[in-house]
């Protein structure tokens, strides 16, 4: 019962909650099939775009971000220069990015 009462927390969540709610091991567990990308420490907004292939092109990229169709961690952000960090990923190691309303990418560092 604990397992399915996890589960319906996470499903819930990624479709319409805050993911900043979850622990990390049920958002692991949510994320798991998401498609997945190795980024550095520092890397801007616009290039982890391209790099996980949310955004065939820089200018792709800065519109998704100044349309506000990009979330990072839960939060929407409006700066093409945003830099990803450690610090505030989940754990210190794994930052979740939605695109638009049902798309969902995950960023390991």
């Amino acid at each position: 019962e604990e397992a399915y009462n996890s589960a319906v927390k996470i499903a819930q969540t990624f479709f319409g909650g805050d993911i900043r709610e979850l622990s990390v091991d049920e958002l692991k567990q949510g994320v798991k099939d998401f498609p997945t990308t190795k980024i550095e420490e520092g890397t801007t907004l616009v290039d982890a775009l391209i790099t996980a292939k949310i955004a065939s092109s820089k200018r792709e990229a800065r519109e998704l971000i100044n349309g506000n169709s990009i979330m990072v961690n839960g939060e929407k952000v409006k700066d093409p220069a945003f830099e990803l960090k450690k610090a505030d990923a989940f754990n210190e190691e794994l930052t979740v990015i939605k695109k638009g309303k049902k798309n969902w990418f995950v960023l390991n560092f």
